[in-house]
């Protein structure tokens, strides 16, 4: 049997990625709540004098924000 040097042996396609599940947070002191995604540690945020810090599962600052609610929706991004 003759192969066709012109056709992929193998198709590659791309696979959809999954929707974003959003972070849900725990309020454990009056400034500092702990977000989890699926059961797993996503990240905290702390009140501070100049707003809220958003930092991520790995302890890495990932923003600061002037309200809670924004500061929350700043780890409901896709994990990277």
């Amino acid at each position: 049997m003759a192969m066709n040097q012109d056709r992929p042996l193998v198709t590659l396609v791309a696979a959809r990625p999954p929707p974003s599940v959003p972070v849900r947070w725990v309020q454990v002191d009056p400034d500092l709540w702990v977000g989890t995604r699926l059961g797993e540690y996503a990240g905290i945020i702390t009140s501070t004098a100049r707003g809220y810090l958003v930092t991520d599962r790995f302890t890495q600052a990932v923003a600061s924000f002037f309200h809670l609610d924004q500061a929350q929706q700043g780890l409901d991004q896709p994990d990277g």
